[in-house]
């Protein structure tokens, strides 16, 4: 992020202060789940991570989470498992990436850049054996990352249902008068029957805070990534799964094929700003070909 960026948030954050102290946020969750916060910060920010695994149905859900203990609004990245987005102060954000196995592997320092200057730490989660890639690729001080493909493990589509939210500013230059909240409605539906299945994901965009005073939105462009390996797959979807333009709201909703053999893997679908920035991202699980996978 540029210097005069993180000086036109600084600012911003100043300017607004007096009003803002008052505004109660749109958030739904206050405090991170899990045991043993670790605490993160340094004299701008503060903020406490968690890391969880829990059987949800059929899933083991994989959740990290940030909250935000400072007195302002943090732009937050945590690069692998997530969440990437603005946490408001007094807030949490969690990421919830669901597998159909528990194959933990030994707690990982993973990167994360916070505040408006992107400053580096390191944060310990609890990654899925999938992860295994990207772990091998997070080395020395988190400022040269790589991507190793990790071994394909067999996967089936299941029925999923998840629900989070993500923050950030409609107009990346005006920060606090566009920050919105973007929340997410994520259904997969398997049908056996034809061999198929349906991903729906319901956004629903609103101001961040109640009453926010001079808030405006130009809308988001939510755009799935390039960087799965599957595109030619993904081209096949009926739908829009490539995703879409969104002003107050609207539904992501494509339909894929079961494949033969399948392996899981996670969509990430990027939230950029009307002047084209990337301010948020969220991760949603597909099940894409894997021809060197013996079942």
């Amino acid at each position: 992020m540029s210097t005069l960026r993180a000086l036109l948030i600084t600012s911003l954050y100043f300017v607004s202060a007096a009003g803002a102290e008052a505004q109660e946020p749109n958030c739904a969750l206050r405090v991170c789940p899990g045991k043993a916060p670790n605490p993160h910060g340094d004299a701008n920010y503060q903020f406490k991570t968690t890391s969880r695994v829990y059987k949800d149905g059929r899933d083991e859900m994989f959740v990290t989470c940030v909250q935000n203990t400072g007195d302002k609004d943090m732009e937050v990245n945590w690069v692998i498992p997530g969440p990437e987005t603005v946490v408001l102060k007094g807030c949490a954000v969690t990421a919830p990436r669901p597998h159909d196995t528990r194959r933990v592997l030994d707690n990982h320092k993973g990167c994360l850049r916070f505040g408006a200057s992107w400053k580096w730490t390191k944060a310990p989660f609890i990654p899925h054996a999938s992860d295994a890639g990207s772990i091998s690729g997070e080395v020395g001080d988190c400022r040269s990352l790589y991507v190793v493909d990790a071994q394909p493990v067999p996967s089936q589509p299941r029925n999923i249902r998840i629900e989070a939210e993500r923050f950030g500013s409609s107009v990346y230059e005006e920060f606090q008068r566009t920050l919105s909240r973007i929340f997410y409605a994520l259904s997969i539906d398997v049908n056996p029957e034809e061999n198929v299945y349906k991903t729906s994901i319901k956004i629903t965009i609103t101001s961040a805070y109640k009453d926010q005073p001079e808030y405006y939105s130009n809308g988001f462009a939510i755009r799935a990534s390039e960087d799965i390996g599957s595109s030619e797959f993904m081209a096949s979807a009926s739908g829009n799964a490539q995703g879409g333009e969104f002003s107050d709201g609207g539904l992501i909703e494509y339909t894929l094929p079961i494949p033969e053999k399948a392996v899981q893997r996670f969509l990430r679908y990027r939230v950029l700003s009307s002047d084209d920035k990337q301010v948020a991202s969220f991760d949603v699980p597909i099940w894409v070909p894997a021809p060197n996978v013996t079942p």
